[in-house]
């Protein structure tokens, strides 16, 4: 990590702003780690002063980390003390290697400490872990898997910030440390215990996604699930509607995600529906702004409008519509298993990033983080 440390560089900045920001309704510790953890013992001031080379000279090995020793300290503080924020390049330290599946068997039985750990220490809690990726310059020495090592001279490479604690107190330090606005901010992710509270959602009746004409089958009710009185768009096969959703409520998690069709699977009679677009509640238009008002949802917020249509005469039955319990794509684009890739993506990095996918899924129990059912009537 010394090589983030000779200048001004971005990670320099993005360790000053956070602790900035926390220290002024917290307290903070700070310690350095690699084999073993050394509390710094030195006052903000003067550990934001001597964040380089030399001012952290002495504390254990430096050429070495024990990523797993890492993250199950940083877990056992934030549990026992609030929160734990971990900031490093997400590299395994791991004897010499010389071929390509030797290396993923390492990589994977690092992964299987690191993920139980998790699993321990989340056990019957909110724990949230929150991972940011970032970029830097960075200066020295890199240490390839076969065990060489070479010169990077002010090149920008990734790191990465893991944030520990309880789901709450995770969410309020984001709030805090505004993270998208980090020097060098690519993306992040979130990693929680999916809640067991209602997920609140209605079909809009005249949205701009509407396709053909329909009814509600419930005027009893405020949101509708169910609709009747269906025909497609005349001359046409076609019909669709609008689902408004309030996943921003619901769950912790970053707004790509729930934007990338992607990450949606749609059951339908036939598999002839499908979600065609998504828009956030910043990008309501007009007609769904008026369309909403008129169905008068009291304190249902939706934050996002999904487009659905269906092709074909099969229209009719139930839809199950579920947001799908995957890792961001982001991860897998961050990861390689070259060293020649050093300055845009980490080794190993998706391995490492299934520990915390693997140890969440085992807890929630789970193949989806939301689910939504709705009945079309003829």
């Amino acid at each position: 990590m010394n090589g983030y440390l000779n200048y001004n560089s971005e990670f320099k900045d993005v360790v000053n702003q956070i602790t900035r920001s926390i220290e002024l309704d917290n307290s903070i510790e700070t310690f350095y780690i690699n084999t073993e953890v050394y509390p710094s013992n030195k006052s903000l001031d003067d550990f934001l002063k001597t964040l380089n080379a030399q001012g952290i000279k002495g504390y254990g090995k430096q050429t070495t980390s024990d990523l797993n020793l890492m993250f199950s300290k940083a877990i056992e503080r934030a549990k026992a003390s609030g929160i734990s924020i971990l900031i490093s390049d997400g590299i395994y330290s791991l004897e010499k290697v010389n071929e390509m599946e030797q290396l993923k068997g390492i990589l994977k039985r690092e992964k299987l400490a690191t993920r139980n750990a998790l699993i321990r220490a989340i056990r019957g809690t909110d724990f949230q872990t929150h991972i940011i990726k970032l970029e830097s310059k960075f200066k020295g020495r890199y240490y390839t898997v076969d065990g060489n090592n070479f010169n990077i001279n002010n090149e920008i490479r990734p790191y990465y910030v893991w944030i520990f604690g309880d789901g709450k107190e995770v969410q309020e330090i984001l709030s805090i440390i505004k993270s998208r606005g980090l020097p060098g901010y690519q993306n992040s992710a979130n990693f929680f215990i999916v809640p067991d509270k209602g997920l609140e959602y209605s079909i809009l009746p005249n949205g701009p996604g509407k396709i053909g004409t329909f009814s509600r089958s419930d005027y009893e009710t405020k949101v509708i699930h169910e609709i009747q009185d269906t025909d497609p768009a005349r001359g046409e096969d076609s019909f669709g509607f609008n689902l408004m959703i309030d996943l921003d409520t619901w769950l912790p998690i970053d707004s790509e995600f729930l934007s990338d069709l992607d990450n949606y699977e749609v059951v339908s009679p036939q598999n002839s529906y499908s979600i065609t677009r998504i828009e956030q509640a910043d990008q309501f238009d007009s007609r769904t702004k008026t369309a909403l008002k008129s169905l008068n949802l009291g304190s249902f917020k939706p934050s996002h409008n999904l487009y659905l249509k269906c092709e074909g005469r099969k229209r009719l039955g139930e839809i199950q519509i579920n947001l799908k319990y995957v890792t961001p794509r982001w991860i897998e684009s961050s990861s390689t298993f070259s060293d020649n890739e050093y300055n845009t993506k980490t080794m190993g990095f998706q391995i490492l990033m299934e520990a915390f996918t693997e140890a969440y899924e085992v807890l929630n129990d789970t193949k989806y983080l939301a689910t939504t059912n709705l009945k079309i009537d003829k």
